[in-house]
């Protein structure tokens, strides 16, 4: 898959029967912003705190949880498409569980895990 224009996922909220959101999968440069807007946010805090080095990137704890590496309002913003909510989509607007959720959703459709982005085996022709 080359281009991500069109690849959207429609998914129900959990717990709220009959809504919807629509998510798409994020660019490359989408994804580069939030993760951007992540650790800008983190370099801010670290600011604050008087003679602090930033830390380096941590493998285990991205891995462990991918959502750390991305700003989940970047994520949202650019990510959520529609809603069955009846306004506008105005990502700020959701809770903090459904903010978490959507945010997740739009990581797994964009950057897949290398077990979902493997090709499934192809059925044997042999005979």
């Amino acid at each position: 898959m080359g281009l991500v224009k069109g690849i959207v996922r429609r998914l129900e909220v959990p717990g709220e029967d009959g809504a919807h959101i629509t998510v798409k999968m994020l660019s490359w440069l989408e994804l580069d912003r939030s993760r951007r807007a992540r650790l800008e946010a983190l370099a801010g805090q670290l600011r604050l705190i008087s003679g602090v080095q930033l830390p380096q990137t941590d493998a285990a704890v991205t891995e462990a949880d991918p959502l750390t590496a991305y700003d989940r309002a970047t994520l949202l913003a650019c990510g959520v498409t529609e809603w069955t909510y009846g306004d506008p989509v105005d990502t700020t607007l959701l809770d903090e569980r459904t903010a978490e959720w959507a945010s997740r959703q739009i990581l797994e459709l964009s950057v897949p895990t290398e077990k979902a982005a493997k090709p499934p085996a192809s059925p044997s022709t042999g005979t």
